[in-house]
């Protein structure tokens, strides 16, 4: 495979992976504690524990 690929001067594909890191958010404690009220009364995150929520909203980063 290695000479058929020499003779014919092909290329072989591999995966590429970028990654991009976003600008820390900043920590506006009406917006995180506001977010973090938002983020409880979801019932798809009732499992998470309460403590945890300020990490998540002082974490995330909203795209409109």
């Amino acid at each position: 495979m290695w000479y058929a690929n020499q003779r014919y001067r092909l290329k072989i594909a591999y995966p590429v992976r970028e990654v991009y890191q976003a600008e820390a958010a900043s920590t506006d404690l009406a917006r995180v504690s506001k977010f973090s009220k938002d983020l409880q009364q979801m019932p798809v995150l009732e499992a998470i524990e309460v403590e945890s929520f300020g990490d998540l909203a002082k974490d995330a980063v909203l795209n409109t």
